[in-house]
């Protein structure tokens, strides 16, 4: 039952948050021993605590993970339709196109965060976060990244 939820809800290689699985009349510690044995069959992997995802095959049969900066994006970005936060500094002018840097570490602003500022590293990358709340554009620069205060 769990697993076919799964696979009409989520894609391969997709971020699966435990969080986000809601079952009408099952609960989470039933869901939480459907995901472990799904993970001991081999038809769902773990990426980390609470998150998993459908391993996809390559041409190669073999499977393929869930990539970084998705889990990244998936955790403090955007979500199901729901944005939570945005890229800042290298990675921003990155993706608009105005700049070739890509940054080691990866900034992103986020209502998702734990503490004002903290870096969290995913797999080999580091992801630089901000706490989101009420945001005033200083003109102080620090790091070569825009300073906020929250």
């Amino acid at each position: 039952m769990l697993y076919e939820f799964l696979k009409d809800n989520y894609k391969e290689a997709e971020p699966i948050f435990f969080s986000d699985i809601v079952i009408k009349g099952i609960t989470k510690s039933v869901v939480n021993q459907q995901l472990k044995k799904l993970c001991d069959e081999g038809k769902l992997q773990k990426y980390e605590n609470g998150i998993y995802y459908l391993p996809k095959k390559s041409r190669l049969k073999t499977n393929v993970g869930v990539n970084a900066d998705t889990v990244a994006r998936y955790k403090y970005v955007s979500r199901g339709g729901k944005v939570d936060g945005f890229y800042l500094g290298n990675t921003f002018a990155n993706q608009l196109g105005i700049s070739t840097q890509v940054p080691n570490k990866v900034e992103i602003v986020s209502n998702n965060m734990a503490a004002k500022v903290r870096e969290v590293p995913i797999e080999t990358r580091f992801v630089k976060g901000i706490l989101f709340s009420k945001i005033q554009f200083q003109n102080h620069y620090m790091n070569e990244s825009v300073l906020f205060r929250v």
